[in-house]
């Protein structure tokens, strides 16, 4: 346990802290719990990390490696605040330092093993001690880990089901969310603490949450790509609460033409955005999934394409499609099909493999565990399977078509947070529901079940997205536009649309799919367009 005493004298105290508290005065066996750094007393050295790398291998009490206890004045404190952003790397590597306790000669086997496309083949073969702290170095090389976002090393451990491991780092990570607080925030960056924790504001009808831009010169600055973090299939932005985007969308896919030319769409529904942030589209219409690498004009069919049919090399209306970051497969929702495949995409062979069958799929999502989630169009039902397909489970919906809190009707796109909260496109209700993990009735989280074109209802609601703080963001087929909607509010706010059915770039004519890049762009398939649309966040 960490205490922190500030007072208004000039010197630093370190103390190794027990469950009861800070006593300068006790130690623990034959080691005292705290040391006078007053000689110290700087702008770098009056702060935790000076007392951690005093205390390592000092401090008898795991995972307590020491904290400041009276600190130098507010200028040098906030110096201090400014310099932790570089020094905070010391921490998370003393972190790891402690958890190498936790981890057996089987448990650094399988680490290396899950890991080892991802470093070298002479780290990757040397599960010794030594080797998994090259292996940790390797990832901080990468930039894979930092004291920012180190939840691919959490989802690794998770994976191989080193628990304790995990729970040290998810234990280090809400610290690190505690500290970024209104104190820090405040005197750091207040118009970014003022845009995180700002509400929305609400208003008669249907409020903006997106500021008109004509002409404009400069450019926008995006939320750092660190400040987000990894579901299985999606990287989920911090996006704060007064966020806009650009009302123009830049065309970055396709057009109005019908062709079936590689760098054109047909309908299209789903976006999948992968980690190299290359597009992958369900092109429904053209029963084949395509790639836009970032910045190519044209696009690459690389799975079906071979007309509408039902063999394992074709498809027939595919409505979604995810990545499984894991096993690098792509799952595709192969809905006139009724049925669900599975296709490695480093395979030379076009031929795909049936995950489950007789399901008029609607939508897919995949947990942090790798559970696979889709909407059963004709069941009304959100299920849960293994990644492997197996071991159905029902998580939402009983089965028939209604309208109460345990009943879906024809819900088509989900979405799943990292406690397994399922959000629905209850699309034939006019509304987005929640199920929480292992509960029989949902809510409503957007709309209202009647179909409208007011601030508080959907029409036909499509493909859904959740960020970092709950806010719910829907593609509003009937009405043409993207709205969004904060945890708890009574209304939405649009962002992008709602100004009728068009093709014009500040137009959408029934939009399916959307989904955010690392940044806080938004992406939306503007299905009747033919297209998908990019809004630049500001």
């Amino acid at each position: 346990m960490f205490c922190v005493e500030l007072t208004s004298t000039t010197r630093c105290v370190c103390k190794c802290c027990t469950s009861s508290g800070c006593d300068a005065s006790t130690s623990v066996g034959s080691t005292n719990q705290s040391f006078d750094l007053s000689l110290l007393c700087n702008d770098v050295t009056c702060n935790r990390v000076s007392c951690s790398t005093n205390f390592l291998g000092n401090c008898p009490i795991v995972g307590a490696a020491g904290d400041v206890d009276s600190t130098c004045d507010a200028t040098k404190l906030t110096t201090f605040n400014m310099i932790m952003l570089t020094m905070d790397n010391v921490r998370l590597r003393a972190i790891i330092l402690n958890l190498q306790d936790r981890l057996s000669n089987d448990d650094r086997k399988r680490l290396h093993f899950y890991l080892g496309n991802d470093v070298p083949r002479r780290i990757r073969d040397d599960p010794t001690l030594g080797g998994t702290l090259n292996l940790m170095d390797s990832l901080f090389d990468q930039d894979k880990i930092n004291e920012e976002d180190f939840t691919y090393l959490i989802e690794a451990f998770d994976q191989i089901r080193c628990f304790d491991a995990a729970k040290l780092l998810k234990e280090h990570l809400n610290r690190n969310m505690l500290n970024q607080s209104a104190q820090s925030l405040s005197v750091i960056m207040p118009p970014l603490f003022e845009a995180l924790t700002a509400d929305q504001e609400e208003g008669d009808g249907i409020t903006f949450s997106s500021k008109e831009t004509t002409t404009s010169t400069s450019t926008p600055i995006p939320p750092s790509s660190k400040k987000s973090f990894l579901i299985n299939d999606k990287r989920i932005p911090h996006i704060p609460g007064k966020a806009y985007w650009q009302q123009n969308g830049i065309t970055i896919i396709g057009g109005r033409q019908k062709d079936n030319v590689t760098y054109r769409v047909y309908h299209p529904h789903g976006i999948f955005i992968d980690d190299d942030q290359n597009f992958i589209i369900a092109d429904r219409d053209n029963h084949r999934i395509v790639q836009w690498k970032q910045g190519d004009d044209e696009g690459q069919v690389v799975f079906g394409g071979r007309g509408n049919g039902t063999a394992l090399d074709q498809l027939s209306k595919p409505v979604d499609v995810l990545v499984d970051r894991i096993s690098n497969f792509l799952i595709i929702c192969d809905q006139s099909n009724r049925r669900v495949l599975r296709w490695f995409r480093n395979s030379s062979s076009k031929t795909g493999e049936i995950l489950i069958q007789n399901i008029r799929c609607g939508g897919l999502a995949i947990d942090h565990q790798r559970y696979l989630y889709v909407s059963d169009n004709k069941n009304h039902q959100v299920k849960r399977y293994d990644i492997d397909g197996t071991n159905e489970i029902v998580v939402a919906g009983n089965g028939n078509p209604g309208a109460g809190l345990h009943e879906l009707n024809s819900p088509t796109f989900i979405f799943v947070d990292r406690q397994q909260n399922v959000f629905i496109s209850d699309t034939e209700n006019h509304r987005v529901m929640q199920w929480k993990k292992e509960t029989r009735i949902g809510r409503q989280v957007a709309g209202n079940g009647t179909a409208g074109s007011l601030a508080r209802l959907l029409r036909y609601p499509d493909g859904i997205f959740v960020d970092s703080f709950n806010t719910v963001y829907v593609s509003d087929y009937q009405n043409d536009r993207v709205i969004r909607w904060k945890q708890g509010a009574a209304k939405g706010k649009l962002v992008v649309g709602g100004k009728g059915e068009g093709w014009q770039n500040d137009m959408l004519d029934g939009p399916r799919g959307l989904s955010f890049d690392r940044y806080g762009h938004l992406y939306v398939v503007d299905c009747n367009n033919n297209r998908v649309q990019k809004y630049l966040i500001q």
